[in-house]
């Protein structure tokens, strides 16, 4: 994986552990439900710089690029 730009964490969780994250159950320890994503599912591609304006809210804006393009 390439070094992102963003600072941000994004959590995501397992479907079947969709009820405890939402308080549905009882039995819910939302710290064990923290866990990295499998970096061999993950994918990653170059977009658009047109992301960094608000003003550009489009589905196309995350659509992938060349490489080359926006560097």
């Amino acid at each position: 994986m390439q070094k992102s730009a963003c600072k941000t964490i994004n959590a995501r969780v397992d479907e079947e552990d969709h009820a405890k994250w939402l308080d549905e159950a009882e039995d819910g320890d939302l710290k064990a439900l923290l866990k990295p994503f499998p970096a061999d599912r993950m994918r990653l591609w170059a977009i658009s710089p047109r992301l960094n304006s608000p003003e550009n809210n489009d589905p196309g804006i995350i659509d992938p690029i060349p490489d080359d393009i926006g560097n």
